[in-house]
Formats: C-alpha cells, structure tokens, sequence
C-alpha cells in the first residue's frame, strides 16, 4: 500500500512539474530549424525507403489520372476503358508501405534528439518492436482524427452536387468558409496533440490524456513556435527554389543560343539531365530538411514539457548536430 501511494505521489508530482513547464517558442522553433538543417544526411538515411515509396506512389497516383481520363473519353465515344481501381489499389498499398517505413525512422530519429539512442549503422532503418507498432498504431489513430475531422464533412456536401445537370445547391457557396473553420479546429486539435507521437517513440506509451494534459498552459506558446517554424521554412524554400531556377536559367541560356536549327546539341541535352539530377537531389533535400525540423520541433516541445531540466543538454547537443546518447541512455 505504502509503495502504491509513493508512487501515485511521484505520478502526481511529475504531472504538477509537467503542467508548471513553458516552452520557449522562439528557442524551440530556431533549434528545431538548426536540427533539420544539420541533419539532412542522418535523415535521408532513415527515411529514404519511405520516400521512395512515397514518389512511387504519387507517380502512380499521376498515371492513375491519366487512366481514369481516358476511361471517361473512352465511355464518351463507346469504347471498353482500361478500369481505374488496380490503379487505386497499388497507390494505397504503396503509400500504406511508405508510411509504415516511416514509423522506425520516426521513433529512431526522436529516440537520437532526446538523446536515448545514437545513430544507427548501415543504410536505412527499418527496425520494428513494440515500439515501432505503437508509433504506427498512433499514425492510424491520427489518420482516422483526420478522416472524420476533415475529409468526411468536407467531401460530404459534394453527394447534394447533381452530377447530370451540373447543379450545385446554394449552400454548398458557404463550403470554403467551412473547410477553413474544420481546418483551423483540425489544426487546434493537431497541436494540442503534438506530443502525442514523440510520446511514443521516447517514452513508449500511447496516451491521448497524458498528450492533452502536457500542452495545456502551453496552446499559444506552441501555436507561436509552429508558425515561427513554418514561416521560416517556407521562406527557405522560396529561396532555394528561386535560386536553383535563376542558376539553372543562367546556365541554359549560353548554350540555347548555340542551338542549329531548333534542334539541342548534345552538351544542351547533357546541362540539362546534370541540370534535372541536381534539381532532384535539391528536392530530396529539401524534403529531408522541412520534415526533419518539423519532426525535431515536436520532440522538443515533447521535451520541454516531460524532461524540462534534465534533457535541455540533450536537446541542444541534437540540435547542434551531436548523435551521441546521453549518459546511461539505452540504444537499442
């Protein structure tokens, strides 16, 4: 009895110190920004698996509207069309596949901000355990969030939508103001959970209230950081893109003019495949670089909220690029 009280005390005690933490919004958005942009290659070899079946599928997807496009010109002019749903099929099994293999490199690289886990060996990650089978059991619960949150009351409307003649009934002219109050409720909801995930991988336990609980005090602190981080990013982005493209614009022009009759000569044809690769390993980098800060910025809230003194060394070793576990961290 006594053990059990000693405990529910420290319970008690650990959700009072939980509830007294304040995240630094500005400190949290930056070191995230500072992880994301120091660790490309570290999250590149966790994630690329998953990014590969992620481009596979959204290529699928594109083949998929060109296929259900002429499947529709097809039945205009009488003709047998091509069906659509082996194409539906593969996309969801792949994309199902690439967010599965996203679930260890997730747990893997929260695990090494916290500082409870180094870097992995080899080349790529797809080490499953309990753990790993929880994050993804979150990355449904989350997904389902967003089925009945935000795709169903969205999409529902359309059904009122008279397919044959094309009307449209006047309360469907309030949809967008709609989708932007169930985006901003959704976003709400995302927020207050967003230590929801890292919850797992660092602490291996599944918890809506405990997630609930954390952020409370902490709303528009989080708010603040995530938009600071957002903004951040998209200006980055911007910029890379623009600058790839004035510099690929630069080294195109030269060689256009020296084109003979309409026609590219062979080093044209060569700058522009070099061109397109290195436009691709940008792409990839990017992607590497934007979900790594957005991941690195949850574990930190995470662990400005549970571990607010002990781990603030951790955090900032991670951020500064360091793998090393913490003293007396497990890495497994």
């Amino acid at each position: 009895m006594a053990v059990r009280q000693n405990a529910r005390y420290a319970g008690d005690r650990r959700g009072n110190e939980i509830m007294k933490a304040k995240i630094q919004a500005v400190s949290t958005a930056t070191g995230a920004l500072k992880f994301g942009m120091n660790n490309i290659l570290l999250t590149l070899k966790l994630y690329w698996v998953g990014m590969l079946l992620f481009v596979g599928g959204y290529a699928l997807s594109f083949l998929g509207a060109i296929q259900l496009a002429g499947g529709f010109d097809a039945l205009e002019s009488g003709e047998a069309a091509v069906p659509f749903w082996p194409f539906l099929l593969v996309f969801v099994v792949v994309m199902g596949l690439g967010a599965l293999a996203f679930a260890p490199a997730s747990v893997r690289l929260a695990r090494i901000i916290a500082g409870d886990a180094g870097e992995p060996s080899g080349i790529g990650y797809l080490k499953f355990t309990g753990r790993e089978w929880r994050y993804v059991k979150g990355m449904v619960i989350l997904g389902l969030i967003y089925l009945f949150l935000v795709f169903v009351p969205t999409m529902l409307p359309m059904a009122f939508v008279n397919l044959e003649t094309g009307e449209i009934p006047a309360f469907l002219s309030m949809l967008p103001l709609l989708m932007f109050i169930i985006m901003l409720v959704f976003l709400w909801f995302m927020l207050r959970l967003v230590t929801f995930l890292p919850m797992i991988a660092i602490e291996d336990r599944l918890s809506f209230r405990d997630a609930f609980r954390m952020t409370k005090g902490n709303v528009w602190r989080i708010v603040g950081s995530f938009l600071l981080l957002y903004l951040m990013l998209v200006g980055i982005y911007f910029a890379v893109f623009f600058g790839v493209a004035l510099v690929s614009g630069i080294v195109m022009i030269p060689l256009s003019l020296t084109m003979q009759g309409g026609e590219p000569g062979a080093l044209t044809i060569i700058l522009g495949v070099v061109l397109g690769l290195v436009s691709l390993v940008f792409y990839f980098a990017m992607i590497a670089f934007m979900g790594g800060s957005f991941h690195a910025w949850g574990t930190k809230v995470y662990l400005a909220l549970a571990r607010p003194a002990v781990d603030e060394p951790a955090v900032e070793a991670a951020a500064s690029g360091s793998d090393s576990p913490m003293p007396g961290g497990q890495d497994n």
